[in-house]
């Protein structure tokens, strides 16, 4: 058998001397047999043995040149390896570093978050004290109106104090129904601010979960591998295990941090709510308190001038019974004088009588209309005059005691009455003392319960729409 090189793109053939049969290739397919059938020639014997010598240097150079690219792709594979676990381990170091300024930024919003609530509650306390106190107020208004209604009908006037009354409670009801829905308000902004805060907490155990199992995977390295055993399989058939999706996060850092950056812009914007809310209340819960100290003063004032009208009803008709007293008492003495004098006018008459009866009995031709006889006749016209007036005099003095007598006792009524009407304002006291509790800290100016001087909720004034619709509509 005879070995031949072979040329490019065909396989090495070989054949027997003096082999009559043609190649199935190359270049001895192109030649006649050879018909030889001597041993080979010394130039032939060189000539192979040349390209022995010459296709293995070839082949030496193609080795060498395969072992320096060789050995340049395992200094780049080691290099690019180093530099991409180096780079990881950078980038990982940047990554817990800024979840961990994500995570302070958090934990700084949940302290503000907090603190808000913590406010938030206080205002709440202030506003439900405020609508107790009110309650406290209207139930006093509503007994001081009861007992006023149990007056007598003579007195029972719409004077000023009970108009004060009624304007104290609808001032009281609408303070209540503000207070409400102030409250109402303040309720739906504490559920805000605990959600808030929830999700900011779970955000941060999320960032902090993760800071953790980042800390872990710095720490990985090719001889502290703990999460996966050493890969035995060569290198072309390393393959991302099933199930794992490793290379594709389903966010992106943008995301990611916009993420966060939301949950903190919401909580600021549910504090700052919460703020101007707490404004609102308490702007309102002055003002409201403005209001009733104004109405209560209203009521102090008519009150104590309605209490001293009925004094000075009293005294004046104390006077006046005093006066009618003494006047029947002079009345009286007045009325035996006439007594006295009439009686004295049926003697003198009874005299005048008897000294005509008596000179009638003179002789007939002594019957004469003599002066004595004229001035016996006028004496007995003239007591019966003077008696007439007399009787006149006692009927119009009795008429007159029955007059004043009724007057007295119209009067001894009237003081009954106002007595009376005194001590029901009187017994008002203790509920005035009620209210004034209540009005005893409004000491600034009324002013009418309008917009916030911080930034308005909406555009539409808070005295035309309740808080509790403002703050459901925002």
């Amino acid at each position: 058998m005879t070995t031949r090189p072979a040329y490019p793109g065909y396989f090495t053939q070989t054949y027997r001397i003096g082999d009559h049969l043609y190649s199935t290739g190359g270049s001895e397919a192109q030649k006649p047999p050879n018909r030889s059938t001597v041993c080979k020639q010394p130039y032939q014997w060189a000539s192979e043995h040349n390209d022995e010598i010459k296709d293995t240097l070839v082949h030496r150079g193609l080795v060498q040149t395969d072992c320096d690219a060789a050995r340049v792709a395992v200094a780049n594979a080691n290099a690019g390896t180093q530099g991409a676990f180096d780079l990881g381990t950078k980038l990982i170091g940047q990554k817990l570093s800024l979840t961990d300024d994500l995570a302070g930024q958090l934990r700084g919003r949940v302290g503000a978050v907090d603190g808000e609530l913590a406010a938030l509650l206080a205002s709440m306390g202030d506003t439900q004290a405020a609508i107790d106190g009110k309650n406290k107020s209207l139930d006093a208004v509503g007994a001081y109106l009861d007992l006023r209604a149990g007056r007598y009908a003579s007195e029972r006037l719409c004077d000023p104090v009970q108009g004060d009354l009624e304007r104290m409670r609808a001032t009281l009801n609408e303070s209540v129904r503000l207070l409400e829905s102030a409250l109402s308000a303040q309720q739906s902004e504490q559920k805000r601010l605990e959600t808030r805060k929830e999700l900011l907490l779970a955000d941060i155990a999320d960032k902090e979960a993760a800071m953790a199992i980042d800390a872990e995977a710095k720490g990985f390295s090719s001889a502290n591998r703990p999460r996966t055993a050493p890969s035995v399989q060569a290198a072309a058939s390393m393959t991302v295990p099933r199930g794992m999706n490793l290379m594709h996060a389903p966010y992106d850092p943008v995301m990611w941090r916009q993420n966060t950056n939301t949950l903190c812009s919401e909580a600021q914007k549910a504090c700052h709510t919460a703020a101007r809310l707490r404004a609102v209340t308490a702007k309102l819960i002055g003002d409201r308190a403005a209001a009733e100290r104004e109405v209560y003063q209203n009521l102090v004032a008519d009150r104590e001038r309605s209490m001293r009208a009925i004094q000075e009803v009293l005294a004046a008709t104390e006077g006046q019974i005093s006066s009618i007293e003494a006047e029947m008492g002079a009345m009286g003495a007045q009325h035996g004088d006439l007594q006295s004098s009439y009686a004295a006018k049926q003697d003198a008459f009874g005299v005048a009588i008897d000294r005509l009866a008596w000179r009638a009995t003179r002789p007939t031709r002594e019957l004469v209309q003599d002066p004595a006889q004229r001035a016996l006749g006028n004496e007995v016209a003239g007591l019966q005059a003077a008696t007439r007036t007399l009787e006149d005099s006692a009927h119009r003095l009795t008429m007159a005691h029955d007059g004043l007598s009724k007057r007295l006792g119209t009067l001894q009524e009237t003081i009954g009455l106002k007595s009376h009407f005194l001590q029901v304002e009187e017994a008002g006291a203790p509920y005035m003392a009620e209210m004034a509790k209540l009005c005893a800290t409004a000491d600034s100016k009324f002013a009418p319960f309008g917009a916030p001087t911080i930034r308005p909720i909406t555009s539409i004034p808070s005295n035309r729409l309740s808080l509790s619709r403002n703050y459901a509509t925002r």
